[in-house]
């Protein structure tokens, strides 16, 4: 016959036969936690490095700083203008009082000599003057087109002396659609066989369009082709497609052939 106390620790094992252990179950608890802190901690060192990257290497792709639209300073304002043909439309750069300087492929309808017009734009306002194209560089898709009488502009941009590098911020000018003046943020990416590739946010109607240093206000290039995934660039009010590669003229290009025309 057991005894009472053996009969209770009977008991006692019986019941825990019919309950589950809680050692794999604490374990579970704390393999889980371990994973989220794990994963947490994962996500915020990417996150990190993602930062550090954009601030030393500027990304055209991932970074949305290239996406910002800006107020244009006036000083860049004043030199950068539309620039319109009886058919095609384009912008450009005021390189001296009479002249200025755009891309060639702007005029394909036009032989030199041929009337075109220079629109000064302040806000959503334009003074139009008369220019006539004074030569056209197919090779090099460079123009240049120069204001009839005694015409003359205010201001006139500064050539920077030295190409942009790598990373360097720019601000790109131009008239999308041939509207009003729109300058963006984006970053000298490369030299190319093609040009210089610019990361910027660009749209059809901006080729022509001046490319300065943001720091400096130089003059760095200027938009001549998209290159992108997206064949896509129209700008509105309301939408916007972006273009992230622009190729720019070379500076050296630019100069070798403003040495060339400039005083003809």
């Amino acid at each position: 016959m057991k005894s009472h106390r053996q009969r209770s620790f009977h008991r006692h094992d019986e019941l825990g036969k019919n309950q589950p252990r809680p050692g794999p179950r604490l374990m579970e608890r704390i393999l889980a936690w371990a994973m989220i802190i794990l994963l947490s901690c994962v996500l915020m060192l990417a996150n990190r490095v993602h930062q550090l990257a954009k601030e030393r290497i500027p990304n055209p792709v991932i970074n949305l700083n290239v996406h910002r639209f800006l107020r244009i300073p006036s000083e860049l304002q004043n030199v950068s203008v539309r620039v319109r043909a009886n058919v095609g439309k384009g912008s450009g750069v005021i390189i001296d009082k009479k002249t200025v300087l755009t891309c060639c492929h702007i005029f394909l309808s036009c032989r030199e000599g041929d009337t075109v017009w220079v629109d000064v734009v302040h806000g959503n306002e334009a003074m139009p003057m008369v220019a006539r194209i004074v030569n056209l560089d197919q090779a090099r898709d460079l123009a240049l087109v120069r204001l009839t009488g005694e015409s003359e502009f205010d201001k006139v941009a500064k050539i920077s002396r030295t190409p942009g590098k790598w990373g360097v911020p720019v601000i790109a000018v131009g008239c999308p659609n041939g509207n009003f003046l729109v300058p963006t943020q984006g970053y000298f990416h490369q030299p190319t066989s093609k040009g210089d590739l610019v990361a910027c946010l660009g749209f059809w109607g901006n080729s022509g369009g001046p490319v300065f240093d943001a720091v400096t206000g130089e003059l760095l290039g200027i938009l001549r082709e998209m290159e992108c995934p997206f064949k896509r660039g129209q700008y509105s009010a309301g939408e916007v497609y972006p273009i992230y590669l622009f190729y720019s003229v070379p500076l050296e290009t630019i100069k070798a052939y403003l040495a060339e025309h400039k005083q003809k």
